[in-house]
């Protein structure tokens, strides 16, 4: 819970510190995606804690960016299915699109396609901010939608939207090397109105053949998955 609670952090309140030189965004676009070079698929196994009913579950998720394909089982932990979900790059949630394209895509099109949407996509007059929360210091931009990377590591680290129908928010709090080259996030928080997930990487690969696809899938029933599937896959 103390590990989970130094995440739970709402980005809009961070303080923003002076900067004599702050690098402008679509380098640090860039430079973050050059650190994931030719990644072509990821392969994980995570634990999710539901927070409000300190209910946990397994995710097992094979993304592949090429074709932007996601498909993800998901089980107790004591593996008894609870179903699969699968989905494209063009389906994926806000936070979705967030943590499965501008995290971990190589691909510099499909990123700047997905900042886009997001509506955080820099253009020419976008200024790159400092912000602060406890020790980690990020470069950040935008408003009502914010998006955050590593000041030294340029590995993105947060989004956050917020409107009259509440707010969203998704942040890292650690990373794992998988493979030589790709930095996943190893630990995060999903936070939207009332409902709140930790993520924790159990085990990844990278650029793995991928199985044969399950000819039909089963729909995800349990609540609590639900909810998660429904904000970032």
């Amino acid at each position: 819970m103390r590990v989970f609670a130094s995440i739970l952090i709402t980005f809009s309140l961070w303080p923003t510190l002076a900067s004599a030189y702050a690098p402008p965004p679509e380098f640090i676009v860039s430079r973050s995606i050059k650190e994931r070079k030719s990644l072509r698929s990821v392969e994980w196994t995570a634990r999710i804690t539901d927070m409000k009913t300190q209910t946990a579950f397994k995710e097992h998720l094979r993304v592949e960016f090429p074709s932007g394909r996601l498909f993800a089982t998901y089980s107790g932990l004591s593996d008894e299915p609870y179903g699969s979900h699968e989905a494209d790059s063009a389906a994926l949630s806000r936070l979705g699109r967030f943590w499965m394209i501008v995290t971990l895509d190589s691909g510099g099109a499909r990123v700047r396609s997905a900042l886009s949407e997001l509506g955080v996509l820099p253009g020419d007059t976008t200024e790159s901010k400092l912000f602060r929360s406890g020790k980690s210091v990020m470069w950040g931009w935008g408003d009502a939608v914010r998006v955050f990377f590593g000041k030294d590591t340029f590995l993105p680290m947060g989004y956050s939207s917020r409107s009259e129908s509440g707010s969203d928010s998704l942040s890292f709090e650690s990373f794992m090397l998988a493979g030589n080259q790709l930095q996943v996030p190893k630990f995060a928080a999903v936070i939207s109105g009332a409902l709140s997930y930790r993520f924790e990487i159990r085990s990844v690969k990278v650029d793995v053949s991928a199985k044969a696809a399950p000819v039909a899938t089963t729909r995800v029933e349990v609540p609590q998955v639900k909810g998660w599937v429904s904000l970032v896959r």
